[in-house]
C-alpha cells in the first residue's frame, strides 16, 4: 500500500465519517472493471463481488444508473441509493458478472471500448500495456455477447474508441472517442446509448472542459468520473463520480456510508495526490 493510499485510508477512518452526514441522502455510483478469479487486474474475484451484491441487496437500494440520476433524492432517513458499473467491456463481464447480477435481480451499466470489442490490434496492444500482462490474459466482449445484456435488461454506455486520456487529446481526435463508439454501438445494437464513461476519468487530470463539450455535443444524457465520491444534490450530469469497488466489503461498506467523500473532494481539487491518477501507461 503506497504512502497516498494509507493517507487516504487515514482520512477516511478519522475525519470521513465527521464529514459524511453532509452529503444525505446517499446516491452513489460504484465502478467495476473485471470479475475473474485470477487475473491480476480484476475488480474483484466473483466471490468478492457475491459478497458486494449480497452486502448491497442488504443495506441498499440498488438502482438503474438513470434512475438514480433523473429521480428526487431519497428522503433523507432511507436506504443509500446504489448504481453498478463496468468499464472497458472485459469478456470475464459475461462469464461471471452477468449471472451473478441476474441472480440478485440487479442491473448495471456497461461502458465498452468499441476499438476493443472489435480487437483493433492497436487497441489489444494498449490494453495488454495498460494493465501490464500478456495478449493472452485480456479477452473483449463480443457484440453478439452485448446483445444478450441489453437483452437481459443491462445498460450499454460508451467508453472511447481507444482508452486514451480526452485531456491530452487535440479537439479534432474527440469525435473519433467519443461521437463514433456512441453511433456504432446504437448501430450494433439497435438501442439509444445514454450514458458514457471517461477513460481513467479524474477530473483535471483525464476530464477537462473539451471532453465535456465533446461528450455533450455527441448527444449523450449522463458522463461518469472517477471522482471517488457520492453523487451530490447538484451534481452535473457530465461528471458524475464513482467509487472503485476494488475493495472488501467493509471499506466497499465505508464509501457508501460517505466516509471517503473527503478524500475525493480533495482528490479532485489536487488530482495529483490521487494514487490512481498516473498509473503505469495511462496517457
Amino acid at each position: 500500500m503506497s504512502r497516498l493510499t494509507r493517507w487516504g485510508r487515514s482520512v477516511a477512518l478519522t475525519v470521513g465519517p465527521l464529514f459524511a452526514g453532509r452529503f444525505q441522502p446517499r446516491r452513489v455510483i460504484l465502478c467495476y472493471h473485471s470479475i475473474h478469479p485470477g487475473r491480476p487486474f480484476r475488480s474483484a474475484t466473483p466471490e468478492l463481488f457475491v459478497a458486494h451484491l449480497r452486502w448491497l441487496a442488504e443495506h441498499c437500494d440498488v438502482v438503474p444508473l438513470r434512475t438514480l440520476v433523473t429521480q428526487p433524492a431519497p428522503p433523507r432517513n432511507s436506504k443509500p441509493q446504489v448504481s453498478i458499473t463496468f468499464d472497458d467491456g472485459h469478456v470475464d463481464n459475461h462469464e461471471f458478472a452477468l449471472p451473478l447480477l441476474i441472480e440478485h435481480r440487479m442491473s448495471a451499466t456497461f461502458y465498452v471500448t468499441t476499438g476493443y470489442i472489435n480487437r483493433d490490434p492497436a487497441v489489444m496492444a494498449r490494453f495488454r500495456s495498460l494493465r501490464c500482462v500478456s495478449l493472452s490474459e485480456i479477452e473483449p466482449l463480443s457484440w453478439q455477447q452485448l446483445r444478450e445484456f441489453a437483452t437481459a435488461g443491462m445498460e450499454i454506455g460508451a467508453h472511447t474508441f481507444s482508452h486514451p486520456n480526452l485531456a491530452q487529446l487535440p479537439p479534432e481526435r474527440l469525435p473519433r472517442e467519443v461521437a463514433e463508439p456512441k453511433a456504432e454501438i446504437e448501430a450494433k445494437l439497435g438501442r439509444e446509448v445514454e450514458s458514457f464513461a471517461y477513460p481513467f476519468g479524474q477530473l483535471n487530470l483525464h476530464v477537462n472542459r473539451a471532453a465535456i463539450a465533446a461528450v455533450q455535443t455527441a448527444g449523450f444524457k449522463t458522463a461518469v468520473t472517477a471522482g471517488a465520491r457520492g453523487v451530490g444534490a447538484s451534481e452535473s450530469l457530465f461528471a458524475l463520480p464513482r467509487f472503485f469497488a476494488s475493495t472488501s466489503v467493509e471499506v466497499l461498506a465505508s464509501k457508501v456510508r460517505g466516509d471517503w467523500d473527503l478524500v475525493g473532494v480533495i482528490q479532485e481539487r489536487m488530482p495529483i495526490l490521487n494514487p490512481r491518477s498516473r498509473p503505469p501507461g495511462y496517457l
